[in-house]
């Protein structure tokens, strides 16, 4: 449904289920299981953040999980990752990553981080080429992805 008037889009996407994550406002997004990870480009605050959804684990072992960005073979970010849950199971907490370390490095080309999330020894996440992109356009906060270069 659209409306004409762009206050009340504004308001009807305001009033979405948000809450706080890293001092910002965003749709709080879980994937629960691993085929239904999809990780998005936001603007937010001067920089271009990388959305990582709260990812429902589907073992039930306490091995550690990690978080990594690379730009072609180089490693840039390796971080562990907050899960939280029981002995029913472990959500990995969602977070915002940002891509201001990447980008500094990044002298010309395609943006292209690759980001892969593993569990223990175990791949869960592996973007590839999904956050390829020639150029970033935003709407508001949102990647704008539509765009035809």
């Amino acid at each position: 449904m659209i409306y004409g008037s762009k206050i009340r889009l504004n308001t009807i996407l305001n009033s979405k289920s948000n809450i706080e994550r890293n001092g910002s406002t965003g749709s709080h997004k879980i994937a629960f299981d691993y085929s239904h990870i999809r990780l998005d480009y936001r603007f937010y605050d001067n920089n271009v953040w990388i959305d990582v959804p709260d990812i429902r684990l589907t073992s039930k072992s306490s091995d550690v999980c990690y978080f990594t960005v690379f730009d072609g073979e180089n490693e840039i970010e390796n971080r562990s990752l907050k899960c939280y849950g029981n002995e029913l199971g472990r959500t990995i907490a969602g977070f915002s990553y940002s891509l201001k370390d990447y980008l500094s490095i990044k002298e010309t080309g395609d943006i292209c981080p690759r980001v892969v999330i593993k569990c223990g020894d175990s791949v869960i996440y592996d973007s590839l080429m999904k956050l390829k992109r020639r150029m970033l356009v935003f709407a508001g906060e949102r990647e704008k992805g539509d765009i035809v270069c």
